[in-house]
């Protein structure tokens, strides 16, 4: 079982916890609800793409928000930004809602128990890179080569 556990523990899955759902971007670290997911904190950096400062982390605080609200408005910032001059953590937020099929609310074992689609605010490659301190980098060279989606699925 350990597998399984291990993949909703990634997720963020709502059968461990409810989602906190804070009307603040950042969720408040409550032990009764889930803050946000660990993958979307994992596919924030391969968003982000290699940054050539070896000294630069991106550190992603995940948060679980219904994404189509419209107040308050939920959307993946960054914080602060890098120079190169020395070790620095970016830090950046992102936003998940997970969905479930809702046909399996008996919990019958029909349904899978994963979420059929996690919905993820990222911040886009060039916004990573700039705030890392690449001066060149450019949105229709870093953002609209490949999929992303793809990559980061990989």
């Amino acid at each position: 079982m350990q597998p399984l556990i291990d993949g909703m523990v990634l997720e963020g899955s709502y059968s461990l916890k409810d989602p906190c759902y804070g009307t603040t971007l950042i969720n408040p670290n409550n032990p009764k609800c889930l803050k946000g997911s660990p993958w979307t904190e994992f596919a924030q950096s391969v968003m982000g793409g290699n940054i050539d400062d070896k000294n630069t982390y991106i550190n992603t605080d995940d948060n679980f928000h219904r994404v189509y609200t419209v107040n308050p408005v939920h959307l993946p910032q960054v914080n602060n930004t890098c120079d190169g001059s020395s070790k620095c953590d970016l830090n950046t937020v992102s936003v998940t809602e997970n969905y479930y099929v809702r046909l399996n609310e008996f919990d019958t074992g029909k349904y899978p128990i994963g979420a059929s689609e996690m919905k993820a605010k990222l911040l886009s490659r060039q916004s990573i890179q700039t705030a890392a301190g690449n001066k060149t980098a450019d949105f229709h060279e870093d953002d609209e080569v490949g999929s992303r989606c793809a990559e980061i699925n990989q």
